[in-house]
């Protein structure tokens, strides 16, 4: 769900939602941030949380904010999902000792981080889709993953 328009017009975009697919309820909806140097979702995120208390929406994530928005919203109500681009370089990724494509690397690298955090890699056919897949058995070695998470020295 974007943030588009005003707080009082996302009953219409749940309200489409629903129709379209069928449902009677949303499990999760995500308001979405299109502008991460929004000083405020509370607005936004309030109406959400009266279409939760209505039946429409059974949970709530944020998408595209920033820490101090998600601190804003669970003054609220409870947050279950944070989905922001996150990833490493991929000009760091090319390491080829597992003869892993680049994108593998960026995956793994991605589930290494933790049990909090799940990769949503894009999937253009079958095939692309068995090599995603195969990015979840790729374990790195400290060592590897030392080398990933050194800084590029390039950047400023």
């Amino acid at each position: 769900m974007a943030h588009h328009g005003r707080p009082d017009q996302l009953r219409g975009q749940v309200e489409e939602n629903l129709r379209q697919l069928g449902r009677d309820h949303l499990d999760v909806v995500n308001l979405r941030c299109n502008d991460p140097g929004t000083a405020s979702i509370t607005e936004h995120f309030g109406a959400l949380t009266e279409l939760c208390q209505a039946g429409l929406i059974r949970h709530l994530g944020l998408s595209n904010v920033r820490p101090m928005h998600v601190a804003e919203a669970l003054t609220i109500a409870p947050v279950v999902c944070v989905q922001n681009s996150y990833g490493l370089d991929w000009r760091r990724a090319d390491a080829r000792a597992h003869g892993a494509t680049p994108a593998q690397v960026r995956i793994a690298w991605t589930l290494h981080r933790g049990p909090h955090v799940l990769a949503i890699p894009g999937t253009t056919n079958p095939a692309h889709l068995a090599e995603n897949i195969a990015a979840g058995s790729l374990r790195l070695t400290e060592q590897e993953l030392a080398v990933l998470d050194k800084p590029d020295e390039g950047a400023v």
